[in-house]
């Protein structure tokens, strides 16, 4: 269901990966258990049940270290939902992240 993914983001400004990683997603209130689909240095794809977060939301996110990219954590806004699958946009995450992210996106495509 790949071309299903990618309805869920709407706007390609960077290289995008497929990428399976645990995330801890909070929203302030409450933690809630998620997996990556695709990851990118602006942002992710993740998969997350029984949620109803809004589009424009601000979450904060703390993705668990792969081979590929070390652990990090971000601040992000929603910008698409389908079903269980939300596009989030990095508001803040550190360069060095960023920096890991692109070398393994480019590493991939």
């Amino acid at each position: 269901s790949d071309s299903k993914d990618d309805e869920v983001f709407f706007r390609r400004r960077h290289l995008r990966a497929k990428y399976e990683c645990h995330v801890l997603v909070h929203d302030r209130k409450k933690l809630f258990k998620a997996e990556s689909f695709q990851i990118s240095a602006g942002g992710a794809g993740l998969k997350i049940k029984d949620v109803t977060f809004e589009i424009e939301q601000q979450l904060y996110l703390h993705f668990r270290a792969s081979d590929q990219v070390p652990a990090f954590n971000a601040v992000c806004r929603v910008v698409s939902k389908s079903g269980q699958k939300f596009g989030i946009r990095f508001l803040h995450v550190a360069s060095i992240t960023k920096d890991a992210i692109s070398t393994f996106t480019n590493k991939v495509a």
